[in-house]
């Protein structure tokens, strides 16, 4: 995985977070790599900003997210 210079990297607390989901759905989006990310040590993920954009876009499907207005 190569992050551009300048990009933000988010550890998976952080990116889950950011698009309203729990880190152990941020990791299951890693394993199904539906999210790019590099492991750093034995338990630490960090996900470059960018691969979290298309789960910020709201697709209009489905249920609303939990505090979604």
């Amino acid at each position: 995985l190569e992050a551009k210079k300048d990009e933000t990297l988010l550890s998976v607390r952080e990116a889950a977070r950011s698009i309203g989901v729990t880190p152990g759905r941020i990791r299951q989006l890693i394993v199904e790599g539906k999210i790019k990310g590099r492991r750093v040590g034995p338990r630490f993920w960090l996900i470059p900003e960018s691969e979290l954009k298309p789960f910020k876009e709201p697709s209009g499907i489905g249920r609303p997210r939990s505090g979604a207005t």
